[in-house]
């Protein structure tokens, strides 16, 4: 009996691992879906930084919602100063699930206008990458 089990573990731990990798693109999509469906913009700050050779450089971003303070790490490659205030677009079912709105084409991707008091964002942004490339 005992034998029998262990087959029936070591036949399908593989296939469950393999189902379980298939179904996070869908989950992925679900949750762009409904984060695009209902959203909230607030104003998050700058409060820190990820650096390491494994894995991407991030931004950590704190904001706001309903007395609930949120921490979030995002991919983003960009050096702010602490402190800066950026909008933050977050799920109005899961507060968590959010994306932060620096360039034009995060503002594009949800039909929004990009406002005219972030242009100076765009700029220091683009300036950053342009001296990143030379520092490397």
């Amino acid at each position: 009996m005992n034998n029998m089990l262990r087959k029936i573990k070591k036949n399908w731990f593989p296939i469950l691992v393999i189902l379980f990798f298939i179904s996070l693109p869908f989950y992925r999509h679900y949750k762009l879906k409904q984060r695009k469906s209902c959203y909230k913009i607030t104003v998050g700050k700058v409060i820190g930084y990820r650096h390491s050779a494994r894995t991407n450089q991030g931004i950590k971003i704190q904001y706001s919602i309903q007395n609930t303070t949120i921490t979030n790490f995002y991919d983003r490659n960009v050096k702010l100063p602490f402190g800066t205030k950026v909008p933050v677009l977050y799920s109005c079912s899961d507060p968590d699930f959010s994306q932060l709105l620096l360039l034009p084409e995060d503002f594009k991707e949800y039909d929004l206008p990009y406002p005219d008091s972030l242009m100076w964002l765009e700029k220091y942004i683009k300036k950053h990458k342009e001296k990143q490339l030379w520092e490397y």
